[in-house]
């Protein structure tokens, strides 16, 4: 009877120190998946912070852009303006010209 707990407790004890050595193994993978995530996680910042930074500058770009838009377009409509302040000078000066040709031939 003492041998067969002895073999009962030798059979559990053989049976526990195999599931120890499965947890151990487990706990390492677990450890290296662990240090990945974390690796993976750090290099997922830095890259959103370089996306974060470029994005700014980008934005920044574009701010200067819309305001070289903004004011090369005053700029053309000033032009525009002028252009038709000059005709309608030109046209007024044509009508001068052709009325005192006229009043010359009576």
């Amino acid at each position: 009877m003492r041998l067969k707990e002895t073999d009962r407790l030798s059979s559990e004890v053989s049976r526990l120190k195999e599931q120890v050595l499965t947890g151990e193994r487990n706990l390492v993978v677990l450890r290296d998946t662990l240090e990945k995530t974390r690796n993976q996680t750090a290099s997922a910042t830095r890259e959103t912070n370089r996306i974060v930074t470029d994005l700014e500058s980008r934005r920044e770009q574009l701010s200067s852009y819309d305001a070289e838009t903004l004011a090369r377009r005053a700029h053309i409509e000033k032009l525009k303006a002028d252009i038709r302040s000059l005709e309608e000078s030109d046209k007024r000066l044509e009508a001068g010209a052709w009325s005192a040709r006229r009043s010359a031939r009576r």
